[in-house]
């Protein structure tokens, strides 16, 4: 890893998302790519990002759980949440666990690279 980058997780059970995501930001941050919140958890275990784009609907263990999992972490990352969903159907539970962002799919690369600059 590049001690000089901040640090990128990206979370989505969409692996082409989380490639292009990675092949975007790749040249200015360190981008870890997670296809499930399984192996985002594995990551975190070791390692705490600057920022984390996170996808709510995931199979299995999804993205709220992972939020609520990262919240009792208490780790400093960002979290910009990345969903097809509008926002007002992912209920209060987000708006308690805290986010620092949103972004409906299909998003922009603007507002994907203001995100990692801000974090």
């Amino acid at each position: 890893m590049d001690k000089g980058k901040k640090v990128i997780l990206v979370v989505d059970d969409n692996e082409a998302l989380v490639d292009a995501l990675e092949i975007l930001l790749s040249e200015d941050y360190e981008v870890i790519p997670a296809t499930n919140a399984y192996r985002a958890l594995e990551v975190l275990n070791f390692m705490v990002p600057d920022l984390i784009f996170l996808d709510m609907f995931m199979p299995g263990y999804n993205g709220i759980q992972l939020l609520r999992e990262i919240r009792q972490m208490k780790l400093a990352s960002r979290v910009v949440i990345i969903t097809a969903a509008e926002a007002y159907l992912l209920g209060d539970e987000i708006q308690k666990l805290g986010v620092d962002g949103f972004l409906r799919k299909p998003f922009n690369v603007q507002d994907i690279e203001g995100f990692a600059a801000a974090a």
